[in-house]
């Protein structure tokens, strides 16, 4: 009779495990796609973050390859309104300081994106329950 308990209960507790690990993220986050246009072609290399609007949300963000960026769903976003925020530096970056001091490197490099889509961004995403979880963003410098 003891040895039946203890059976069931180790059971249910087997199936409450496995009910929780097939569940899936507890914040209810989502796989984010996307891509970044800068005038017109896509962004060689840059940042891309996801700032929430309302407290209590999580942020992210990734890197931009090609124009393409990419978020899983274990670092995606839940969904709500998210500020977006866009980086990327002048390529070729600066050349090395000569008289630098050993271990210094060089300044950073210029931001090529411009402030209405980088720290100053008023650009917002909304991620729905439903999705769509892909995101398209063309960013002009021209004419700026």
């Amino acid at each position: 009779m003891v040895n039946c308990r203890i059976a069931r209960i180790f059971l249910v507790l087997i199936s409450a495990a496995l009910w929780v690990g097939c569940k899936g993220d507890s914040a209810g986050r989502h796989a984010i796609t996307g891509t970044v246009n800068l005038d017109g072609s896509p962004l060689a290399k840059g940042m891309i973050s996801f700032q929430p609007l309302e407290n209590g949300r999580l942020s992210s963000g990734a890197v931009i390859a090609e124009g393409k960026f990419s978020i899983p769903a274990d670092k995606g976003l839940p969904v709500g309104k998210y500020r977006v925020e866009v980086h990327a530096g002048a390529s070729g970056g600066p050349a090395v300081d000569s008289s630098a001091l050993p271990g210094e490197g060089p300044p950073p490099s210029k931001d090529i994106i411009p402030p209405d889509w980088g720290e100053a961004s008023k650009q917002t995403i909304e991620v729905k329950k439903e999705g769509p979880f892909n995101f398209a963003f063309e960013i002009a410098t021209k004419g700026k």
